[in-house]
């Protein structure tokens, strides 16, 4: 059996094929790198990877986003995992490709999201509820002439920020609202 925690592939356990599994993860060939240079290269080679990585995020999830409902904080979690896999397709130079797929995938997942939303404000008597479900289709509007924008030009970035900007507030800003609503009604 091998084990690979999530964030760090330096504690592999296991019986047959271990090392080559662990040189596999860090690159390595075939050798057994115990010397002190294989074990700097790696250590290199790591930290260069792990710089790679950190800029294929354009959103890093934090606590403050969540609504404390977990659907909606999953929804929420789900469009921002789409918006990084836009920003991680244009930094290696496949963007153009995968923007039409993502803008649709944006659209139809925040329809749903829009809908969950509206329909636990209306549970939970949301007094601002008109008011959020104009600023949902106000959103699903820009979302979509943002995107045909973006598509027509072949410029990923423009949604990209776009997204940012929107979907972040409207988390920090829209949602804080109904968050302040649940807090009061427990």
């Amino acid at each position: 059996m091998i084990r690979v925690s999530s964030n760090d592939h330096s504690h592999i356990h296991g019986s047959h094929g271990t090392e080559l599994v662990h040189n596999r993860l860090h690159g390595g060939g075939h050798e057994h790198g115990h010397g002190h240079d294989s074990a700097h290269a790696r250590d290199a080679k790591k930290e260069s990877q792990t710089a790679v990585m950190d800029r294929s995020i354009f959103i890093a999830w934090k606590p403050e986003y969540e609504v404390g409902v977990f659907i909606i904080d999953e929804q929420h979690r789900g469009i921002v995992a789409a918006i990084n896999s836009l920003y991680y397709a244009t930094q290696h130079g496949t963007g153009g490709s995968m923007l039409p797929h993502v803008v649709g995938m944006v659209l139809e997942y925040a329809n749903i999201h829009f809908r969950t939303e509206e329909e636990l404000h209306a549970k939970c008597g949301f007094p601002a509820d008109k008011e959020h479900r104009a600023l949902h289709l106000r959103l699903s509007r820009e979302t979509e002439t943002v995107g045909k924008s973006s598509m027509e030009n072949r410029d990923p970035q423009e949604f990209l920020h776009f997204m940012k900007e929107w979907w972040i507030d409207h988390i920090c800003a829209a949602d804080r609202a109904f968050k302040e609503h649940l807090a009061k009604m427990q």
